[in-house]
């Protein structure tokens, strides 16, 4: 009801910067589609916010890998939407924020398809995060090394 009589509830943040769609990320684990549809009407009514970082720096991206966990569709809808809304979110931002990969690697209970698409979205929209090797062995272990190859950074490349 709040998004048909208040849309612009959506984009309302709370004093700390924290918009209904970080929110719904972090603490709607139980609930898969309550956090849904939270981002769905974000996506319509204020898709801006997958561009912003509240007060710890997060991108909504960071807190869907970490908190919906056990939610799949809830992380690769936010991660396909942070590639149509802000796909600089895939790189390193403000302060030496970790990687999207990073956090997916992280918490792997995100499930196979999840890091795969992350691990994707990466490659197509920041290509040099695969420069450290790190990172390459990472995902290489966790059996993504054909996402490397497609990218360019095969087994001996880079």
């Amino acid at each position: 009801l709040t998004a048909e009589h208040h849309p612009g509830a959506i984009a309302h943040a709370l004093s700390d910067g924290s918009l209904p769609l970080d929110l719904a990320l972090r603490y709607q684990t139980e609930h898969e589609v309550i956090a849904l549809r939270v981002v769905e009407l974000t996506a319509v009514h204020h898709p801006a916010a997958f561009a912003r970082a509240p007060g710890d720096g997060r991108l909504p991206v960071h807190t869907a890998l970490r908190f919906q966990a056990g939610h799949p569709a809830v992380a690769l809808r936010v991660l396909e939407l942070t590639a149509r809304h802000c796909p600089a979110g895939f790189g390193r931002g403000p302060g030496g924020r970790a990687l999207p990969v990073d956090v997916a690697l992280q918490h792997q209970t995100a499930g196979a398809a999840v890091l795969r698409r992350v691990v994707e979205l990466t490659a197509a929209h920041h290509p040099a995060a695969f420069r450290d090797p790190s990172l390459r062995t990472s995902v290489r272990e966790a059996g993504l090394g054909d996402v490397l190859e497609r990218a360019g950074y095969g087994q001996t490349a880079g």
